[in-house]
């Protein structure tokens, strides 16, 4: 009976395993329209409206995975637990992750990212347990990783031939209109590059730069002509996709794990060399992909993407320098962004370098731990690569080229891609490393017990995320519909779900505005402030409020507090001088000469060729020295 049962729950176990590989492509992040839903450009309508899904979804879904295993585990008569490095330095980190909501810029935003990397190290440390009790699931994770690539691949293809332009053209003959659309998702349509179920098209060319190998290796290790021939589809098809997301990062990770791929293997007598078929497949789709594409390719060359990234490390590398030892929080890079940026720089979430943002975020604490285990997977797998099998191989190269990648791109914080990349990194570390066994009879129904629990609590709170979630989007309609009140119960019911989210803190001051309650709007933008503390938003909101205030009453009392609250937002966006420009003319405008000059001054260290700028600095200088004078 015990027997049936832990070989009941092991089907059920990876039945999930499964679904779950195959869901996270298309979860993350297709952008809302109107809040509630997504607009699809890819579909075969060639526009078509799904419902949102959450971020915690996938997390809940790898909890879920995680407590069935531990299920299997406990009722398993071996007890068997496999242990390495790797998973030794991924669980300090989770645990420093989630220690840093204690010191974080932003503890909501480490909370959910916290929440996402535990979801990866479970994958992680479940592809390792799972592929030692069934040397099986690697060929079957596999094949649900090629399947779900060629089906996105599919789709990209759909949506940049046909799909992008026949969207824009729905849009401007009066669809949904323009206006209805998230930004990201016009851009996306006007920049005819596809980007699948993702938000961007980088994306989706991390995400194929980690099935491509896998596919090619399908190919190459079958002995028939007929199936080679018949499979070599699948890895042209992804190919051609990842050409038409024009990313650029993607193109040079391909093209130098290539390079590195043959410069390894020329002295030896590798299957793939003599596959001369595939290979000069491959060949064909890339040069007539350049010949057809070869204005837009330019064109994409001349673009300034790369002195963006530039911008973004630069603050990163600022950021570092001001928590070098234990970060600013997981999740925070885009929260402190507008503190360290540049006036000419772009605005931006992600550091688009993952390496540069877990430094910048965990600190050199959290980024040693990682290196750690992400070196020693990698030194175990170049250890006799040669003689492991061929689907071992093909992991190893897709891992190095999504590792390069890393390097401009943000592919760890997109849980279509890390959740894949952890789920690989673990089945590939599980044949390179060597297992050690680790039985505990006697403890570990209690180690079980401890750790079913902990799942269980993270699972309620990521419930009360989604529910908080909820509330607010029904907050936010009825808000549109002019019904405050209820958009403010709906508001209450959300910040008592979720207190540490500093947007529903913001959003209710806003509806205590409208219902014309000021003070306690006030109150709820300085919670939104103490929770997101480098945020300038609720410091703009009181801003505005305190000027319409002082414009009433002339006061000198409404005078300070406004001027107090105006000088916290200009500083928390210090890159945002039209801010501060028009605080200096205020301070100026009321006689505050000489704090008028300081802040034209600060314009001036972010703008010293400004002449007007230069100009209004001379002014005032010569006046307060004048006044000195005068008072002297």
């Amino acid at each position: 009976m015990r027997e049936q049962l832990h070989t009941s729950l092991k089907k059920i176990l990876f039945v999930f395993f499964l679904i779950t590989a195959f869901i996270l492509p298309f979860k993350f992040g297709i952008p809302y329209m109107e809040q509630e839903s997504f607009l699809f450009p890819f579909s075969v309508w060639e526009w078509g409206v799904l419902p949102y899904w959450p971020n915690e979804f996938f997390t809940l879904s790898v909890l879920f995975l995680a407590l069935v295993w531990l299920l299997t585990f406990a009722i398993d008569p071996k007890r068997e637990l496999i242990w390495n490095v790797p998973l030794t330095c991924f669980s300090l980190f989770i645990a420093w992750s989630f220690f840093g909501m204690l010191y974080s810029a932003y503890p909501y935003a480490t909370k959910l990212v916290s929440e996402q990397f535990l979801a990866y190290f479970l994958l992680f440390f479940l592809a390792i347990q799972l592929s030692f009790r069934d040397p099986r699931l690697i060929k079957q994770v596999v094949f649900v990783l090629i399947g779900s690539s060629l089906v996105i691949a599919l789709l990209g293809l759909h949506q940049h031939f046909f799909s992008l332009q026949a969207t824009l053209d729905w849009l401007q003959q009066g669809g949904a209109g323009e206006e209805a659309i998230h930004h990201n998702v016009l851009s996306r349509l006007k920049g005819g590059r596809a980007f699948g179920t993702f938000i961007y098209p980088n994306s989706l060319a991390g995400f194929l730069l980690l099935s491509i190998p896998l596919s090619i290796a399908l190919v190459v290790s079958q002995t028939k002509k007929v199936h080679q021939l018949v499979l070599m589809v699948i890895p042209l098809i992804l190919i051609l996709c990842l050409g038409v997301t024009f990313s650029k990062g993607a193109f040079i990770a391909a093209l130098f794990a290539f390079v590195i791929y043959f410069i390894w293997h020329k002295r030896e007598k590798h299957p793939t060399v003599k596959h001369r078929t595939l290979w000069n497949g491959i060949a064909v789709v890339f040069f007539a992909f350049v010949f057809y594409y070869h204005d837009f390719i330019l064109h994409r060359l001349d673009m300034p993407t790369l002195s963006y990234r530039f911008d973004y490390w630069i603050a990163g590398l600022k950021m570092i320098l001001n928590y070098p030892i234990a970060g600013s929080g997981l999740g925070t890079y885009g929260v402190l962004y507008p503190l360290f940026k540049s006036v000419e720089a772009q605005d931006t979430q992600l550091a688009h370098n993952d390496y540069l943002e877990i430094v910048t975020e965990t600190g050199a604490i959290g980024f040693i731990l990682l290196a750690i285990a992400f070196i020693y997977i990698f030194i175990k797998g170049l250890k006799n690569l040669h003689q492991q099998p061929l689907l071992n191989q093909a992991l190893f190269w897709g891992l190095f080229a999504i590792g390069l990648h890393h390097f401009v791109d943000f592919d760890l914080f997109v849980a279509g891609i890390g959740g894949w990349e952890f789920v690989l990194l673990g089945l590939f570390a599980a044949h390179v490393i060597p297992i050690k066994k680790i039985a505990w009879p006697r403890f570990t129904p209690i180690l079980s017990f401890g750790v079913i629990l902990l799942l269980f609590f993270i699972q309620s709170n990521l419930l009360d995320q989604l529910s908080a979630k909820y509330a607010f989007d029904l907050s936010i309609q009825s808000t549109k519909n002019k019904e405050y009140s209820k958009a403010l119960e709906l508001i209450e019911k959300a910040i008592e779900k979720e207190p540490l989210n500093a947007t529903y803190s913001l959003t209710k001051g806003n509806l205590y505005l409208k219902l014309n309650q000021p003070q306690k709007a006030i109150e709820s933008f300085k919670q939104a402030a103490s929770k997101n503390k480098p945020w300038a938003a609720p410091y703009i909101l009181q801003t505005q409020y305190r000027l319409k205030e002082w414009q009433k009453t002339k006061s000198e009392e409404a005078y300070s507090d406004l001027v107090t609250i105006w000088k916290k937002a200009v500083n928390r966006m210090p890159a945002k001088v039209n801010e501060r420009v028009k605080l200096a003319r205020f301070l100026e405008k009321n006689g505050h000469l000489e704090e008028a000059l300081l802040e034209y001054r600060a314009v001036l260290s972010k703008l010293p060729h400004n002449k007007e700028i230069q100009n209004k600095c001379r002014v005032l200088g010569q006046e307060l020295s004048k006044y000195f004078k005068d008072q002297a």
